[in-house]
């Protein structure tokens, strides 16, 4: 038969041979369990960044409609404003018009009456002349800063309510 040599020998090598296919079959079982494991991991990340994706979309959306919507009304109230400085401005012509016609009607009346106040009468007449001057120069520039006045609020109010739609959604 066979020696007790060859008999230990045929043992180990069964033995060995054994250990083998158990490593093998234990490394290609934890592997496919690694395997299953690391897809479900891959396919949760996944989910949740599609819908992390669609929650920041929605978010994008949101917020451009608020600056959408915002940019509309301030321009809507400066359209609304540049049309009441508009109207300022022709109500201050048309009153600046009659004050003129006035004045006129009043230096006729007074060149009639008397003629020997004219030298006291031409420095009252340009006294007055001036300050209709200075009177219609004051309005134009008290129009145009009430106009740069609303400009400049209707743009900080746009922003200020851009920045209140923005930080609401946190």
């Amino acid at each position: 038969m066979i020696s007790r040599g060859w008999q230990v020998t045929a043992i180990l090598l069964v033995w060995l041979a054994g250990m083998v296919w158990g490593a093998y079959t234990g490394y290609s079982w934890t592997d496919a369990w690694w395997s299953k494991e690391w897809a479900l991991r891959d396919k949760a990340d996944a989910k949740a960044l599609a819908q992390r994706e669609a929650a920041e979309r929605t978010e994008e959306q949101r917020r451009q409609q608020a600056i959408t919507r915002i940019t509309e009304n301030a321009q809507q109230q400066i359209t609304a404003a540049r049309a009441d400085a508009d109207s300022a401005a022709a109500a201050g012509e048309r009153l600046h018009e009659t004050a003129e016609k006035l004045q006129q009607q009043l230096r006729a009346s007074e060149a009639s009456r008397d003629i020997a106040i004219t030298d006291a009468s031409k420095a009252r007449r340009e006294a007055e002349d001036l300050r209709s001057q200075l009177f219609r120069e004051s309005d134009e520039m008290a129009g145009a800063f009430a106009a740069e006045a609303d400009r400049a609020y209707i743009a900080g109010r746009a922003c200020e309510q851009a920045y209140d739609s923005l930080i609401q959604s946190q």
